[in-house]
């Protein structure tokens, strides 16, 4: 992830900006706070952006394990349905997702065409880099 996260030539998405971003303001946290608190804040970022791994994808992984509910949530929201079709009432969210995901994939994926299981995984992967 981080090779191709810096790599001029991989193509960049909005997840991967909003990761390069966040990297930055670690960095100019670092720079400006006085050397006295940068242990204890990094900690705590760290502790925060850990517990969220462990405990929040760790909850999504389980309820989509025993109950697939990230599936059935994707389904009931309409979010994978094709704008087009009128069923989707957030075409600006399917076109960010379908964005995000065909990037990322070489060219033989089509959004369009995925089963929503997989388009599903395909956007919970990319959650799991931003806490990542």
């Amino acid at each position: 992830m981080v090779s191709q996260l810096l790599s001029p030539t991989q193509p960049k998405n909005i997840s991967d900006l909003i990761v390069l971003t966040v990297l930055a303001l670690h960095f100019l946290t670092l720079y400006l706070l006085p050397p006295f608190l940068r242990v204890p804040v990094f900690a705590v970022i760290f502790l925060f952006w850990r517990a969220c791994y462990n405990a929040g994808i760790g909850y999504l992984l389980q309820v989509q394990s025993q109950h697939k509910r990230l599936v059935a949530w994707a389904k009931k929201s309409k979010i994978f349905e094709n704008p087009s079709s009128g069923k989707n009432p957030q075409p600006r969210l399917y076109n960010i997702l379908k964005r995000e995901t065909e990037t990322k994939i070489p060219k033989d994926y089509k959004f369009e065409e995925a089963p929503i299981e997989y388009n599903t995984w395909l956007v919970f992967r990319r959650v799991v880099d931003l806490i990542l």
